[in-house]
């Protein structure tokens, strides 16, 4: 948590242990499927190993996290202590992460902003980096949200893919 304010993120952001260590994020990991095997991205599966297993994948494919994950993570962050939450996601357009996430702050104890990056990967972890500067800066929530559209329209994105065939796989 940042203060009072506990920052929900999803795995998609790709942000270091250490800065969620450091600022005490609550990680909604998204599922990723290989072969018929259900993996939550960075607790069942690391990126490296994922990508191991990509090379030889007949089939791929990720689901954003359930609502009753960000149930729980919402719970946690009240049982911490936090009086508001911050929950900055993968774009709507790629994943269904941040619908997610608002049916869950329906039954939430807190007032959560939800935030869509309009980003995956990289960039969308920029656009939490960024939310986090200004939480630390003592910005409030909507500070956050606002900063974190400037620089959505900011960063860009590009994926680059190693082949086709894994392009194909999802």
């Amino acid at each position: 948590m940042i203060g009072k304010v506990a920052v929900v993120v999803d795995s998609a952001a790709y942000l270091p242990q250490s800065i969620i260590d450091r600022h005490g994020l609550f990680v909604a990991p998204l599922s990723v499927e290989l072969d018929g095997r259900q993996y939550l991205e960075g607790v069942d599966i690391t990126a490296d190993e994922f990508y191991q297993r990509l090379a030889t994948a007949r089939s791929v494919s990720t689901s954003q996290p359930a609502v009753g994950r960000f149930i729980e993570l919402d719970r946690q962050a009240a049982e911490a202590g936090a009086k508001e939450i911050v929950s900055i996601h993968i774009g709507s357009s790629i994943s269904g992460t941040v619908q997610s996430a608002q049916v869950a702050s329906e039954s939430s104890s807190l007032p959560v902003t939800i935030v869509d990056t309009r980003q995956a990967s990289f960039a969308e972890g920029l656009c939490v980096w960024e939310a986090l500067e200004a939480l630390a800066d003592g910005k409030t929530v909507v500070d956050a949200a606002e900063l974190v559209a400037v620089a959505s329209q900011q960063v860009g994105n590009t994926f680059v893919v190693k082949a086709l065939d894994l392009a194909r796989l999802g």
